[in-house]
């Protein structure tokens, strides 16, 4: 089982991805992806969503994971 080293926290699961920065673990990299905004210039740098602006935008935590709104879908046998 991986365990970050700085923070402690480990996690299961081959979908999972943990921000280095904040420390929170995410269920997809489409979740992770979703939790970073800004661009790469002074005036709007890159920075990890808070806990209250992650919740804002519909992600949810579910067994220590944030997920995003497609991942939270309930999934449908074809």
């Amino acid at each position: 089982m991986p365990t970050h080293p700085k923070c402690g926290k480990s996690w299961t699961g081959m979908r999972r991805s943990h921000c280095p920065s904040c420390d929170e673990t995410f269920n997809s990299d489409t979740a992770g992806d979703m939790h970073r905004v800004g661009d790469w210039t002074q005036e709007n740098p890159r920075r990890c969503l808070t806990r209250e602006e992650m919740f804002g935008r519909g992600m949810v935590i579910r067994e220590g994971a944030w997920l995003s709104r497609a991942d939270s879908r309930p999934h449908r046998e074809p």
